[in-house]
């Protein structure tokens, strides 16, 4: 049936790995908010080299959410075989 050892046998490892993830969450925030603070303040100074800077980079980062929400991952794509291969299923057939 159901084996409820393995399960707290794996209490301390998912527990580390709960840590972790807290851990590189308020890591990657604290970065954000730093890396937010100075592009807000180069965006509003007026040097302009440094606005075309922060324009430009955050035009990038704008224009590459989409992509990557757009395209799964390459191991989530379905695996197509060219037409005049053989499928898996059946290796003597030609389309």
């Amino acid at each position: 049936m159901f084996d409820f050892a393995l399960i707290l046998e794996s209490v301390p490892f998912l527990a580390r790995g709960a840590v972790y993830t807290v851990e590189v969450s308020v890591l990657a925030i604290a970065f954000g908010l730093v890396l937010g603070w100075l592009l807000g303040l180069a965006a509003v100074s007026g040097v302009g080299w440094l606005r075309a800077i922060t324009w430009a980079y955050v035009q990038f980062i704008r224009g590459t959410v989409g992509t990557r929400e757009s395209a799964p991952p390459p191991a989530a794509q379905p695996y197509c075989p060219p037409p005049s291969a053989p499928t898996p299923n059946h290796p003597t057939r030609r389309p």
